[in-house]
């Protein structure tokens, strides 16, 4: 499997995203294509994410084993670094939006699903403390894009069943969420 990570900074910061990707070949080419599946992601997402944040899509792209274990580092043929666009009055750095990846993938009777916090949400996308319908469908067809890019074949990585399956697909949250620190 490879895995693309996204390193943010800003309010919260540091933050880090990381995206999974099941290639039938784990070589510079799938690690580009994946690469670029996670920049046009957060690309699109960008809209929606306060101007005080910034992220980079790292062009070093881990190869790993089903347990986790990094065996080797790619490099992605491209680079990419943006920030976000949106000048709204930014709400608390701890309020983030999510996707939910599911895979339909069951192991001991549990999903294999996966999770995508979207920091820097503004003023202008909440109503009520939920998202606005615009955020919500926004995020979705940016969710719904990487899951359907033919380059490249997006995951859900079980770190406890050491297991990786197809996402198929990618559920935004009606609601804020929290990351909370796992110490």
């Amino acid at each position: 499997m490879l895995r693309v990570r996204v390193n943010w900074t800003g309010p919260s910061a540091p933050l880090v995203s990381t995206h999974y990707f099941m290639p039938a070949t784990e070589d510079t080419t799938a690690a580009t294509n994946s690469h670029i599946a996670v920049a046009t992601f957060w690309f699109a997402a960008r809209a929606h994410i306060h101007t005080g944040f910034s992220y980079n899509v790292s062009p070093l792209v881990d190869r790993m084993t089903n347990a986790g274990e990094i065996i080797a580092r790619l490099t992605a043929a491209n680079a990419a670094a943006s920030s976000g666009t949106n000048a709204g009055d930014p709400l608390p750095p701890q309020t983030q939006g999510v996707v939910s990846w599911h895979s339909g993938t069951f192991v001991a009777g549990v999903e294999i699903r996966g999770r995508t916090f979207i920091p820097g949400p503004t003023e202008t996308d909440n109503s009520s403390g939920n998202p606005v319908s615009t955020y919500l469908t926004d995020i979705a067809a940016a969710a719904a894009a990487m899951i359907a890019d033919a380059n490249s074949i997006l995951g859900v990585w079980s770190k406890t069943h050491t297991s990786i399956s197809n996402t198929n697909s990618g559920i935004v949250a009606p609601g804020w969420r929290v990351l909370r620190g796992r110490r």
